[in-house]
């Protein structure tokens, strides 16, 4: 009953650490945007429906597409992110900046081919810039993006405190258990073995029901760059507590050979200082 207590608190303890370098640590999510290439992913996305949807014949049409860049994306997105962590008042770039960007990018390009641009040309710029702009807001995520920092702010009020009582839960059941037991060295490693046992294979199960409920399945994603970037998120994340389960149970089979090497030595030791008694007798 001990021993279970102690690996039910180690294994919250260690699932809470897990939390505060993934969740709770922007740079995390910062590095599955770049590692997901979210940007490209983004700007991908948005002109690929551009295209479908857009029904203006204009020489400019490709040039709307392909106007932003991926470092644009990843400039506005990197500060959004941090000051949504900070629960600091941000605005992600808006609308008229991207929407000024595209029309240089057109002017640009006229001015390079030495195409005119005459009032109905206009209106089918600025119709084709409103339609990127939906699409390329739809794309970025932004409101996915707040809601999941917020919620993970959120629950970071009530993970911290868990985190520092179930450290006092687990020294308090350390002390009655060192107090239960026969003090050999051999008996804390073997429910030293079953604690590490315990909690790891409850690391192992765990990743592994998460990985089988495939835990996005039923998530509305209205972008595929935004469900691209979370399926990369949680991957990454089932590794940590299936390493980490893996490790503690590498442990446990340590600990318990050790005990059972440490028992023999004993045992050995009572054999003979029993028999030295015997002779004497």
């Amino acid at each position: 009953m001990v021993t279970f207590a102690c690996s039910v608190t180690l294994f919250v303890i260690i699932s809470v650490g897990i939390i505060q370098v993934t969740f709770f640590d922007q740079a995390y999510l910062l590095g599955q945007i770049e590692k997901t290439k979210y940007s490209e992913l983004v700007l991908a996305e948005a002109a690929q429906n551009f295209r479908k949807e857009n029904t203006e014949e204009s020489e400019f049409s490709e040039v709307v597409a392909t106007a932003l860049s991926p470092r644009f994306v990843e400039e506005a997105l990197r500060p959004f992110i941090q000051h949504t962590y900070e629960e600091t008042n941000y605005e992600l770039r808006d609308s008229n900046e991207v929407s000024e960007i595209i029309a240089q990018a057109v002017a640009t390009v006229a001015t390079k081919k030495q195409l005119t641009i005459d009032k109905e040309e206009k209106n089918k710029i600025e119709t084709m810039i409103f339609i990127y702009m939906y699409h390329f807001q739809s794309a970025l995520g932004d409101r996915y993006l707040t809601i999941f920092i917020e919620n993970i702010v959120s629950a970071r009020k009530i993970v911290v405190p868990l985190f520092y009582i179930c450290l006092g839960l687990l020294a308090f059941w350390l002390v009655y258990l060192y107090r239960l037991i026969n003090k050999t060295p051999f008996s804390f490693l073997r429910y030293g073995m079953f604690i590490l046992g315990t909690t790891g294979s409850m690391f192992c199960v765990l990743a592994g029901l998460l990985y089988i409920q495939d835990v996005l399945h039923n998530i509305a994603f209205h972008s595929q760059a935004t469900l691209q970037l979370m399926t990369h998120y949680v991957q990454d994340l089932l590794l940590y507590p299936a390493i980490i389960g893996g490790i503690l149970l590498f442990c446990a089979v340590l600990f318990g050979g050790g005990s059972k090497l440490l028992q023999k030595r004993q045992n050995k030791k009572w054999l003979k200082t029993g028999s030295s008694t015997l002779k004497k007798a």
